[in-house]
């Protein structure tokens, strides 16, 4: 089990991006090999105030390994991430998306949070 820092947001959200944007940008883009879906989890509370989409990683794109990747994110009361846990799915899509999630930015809060998040790879 990897352990990174990441971060997450509130609502029950699920957006295809691609490339660094902030929360305003477009919402739907290809990634390399299909799309890349995000799914925030409910039980969160924190807007995302910036976001950066994992890259699809080479190696699965070559054997074609496709599959949703679940985080759980510790944020820090001023939005920054400060550890991410990869709850379940393939190590090679996880550590992609452990490593862009880590800087994601909130929305302040006045205490630290634990969000959910899934990330699905060639859906």
């Amino acid at each position: 089990m990897h352990i990174f820092q990441l971060g997450v947001c509130a609502a029950t959200l699920i957006l295809v991006v691609s490339g660094q944007q902030s929360i305003a940008d477009s919402n739907s883009a290809k990634g390399q090999s299909g799309s890349i879906a995000v799914q925030v989890l409910p039980g969160g509370s924190r807007a995302i105030m910036f976001r950066v989409t994992p890259e699809y990683p080479r190696l699965a794109a070559a054997v074609k390994i496709i599959g949703a990747v679940q985080l759980q994110a510790l944020v820090r009361a001023d939005g920054t991430v400060r550890q991410v846990r990869v709850v379940g799915g393939h190590p090679v899509l996880a550590e992609a998306a452990a490593a862009a999630v880590m800087k994601w930015r909130f929305e302040p809060q006045a205490r630290e949070t634990t969000e959910s998040v899934r990330i699905s790879f060639g859906h």
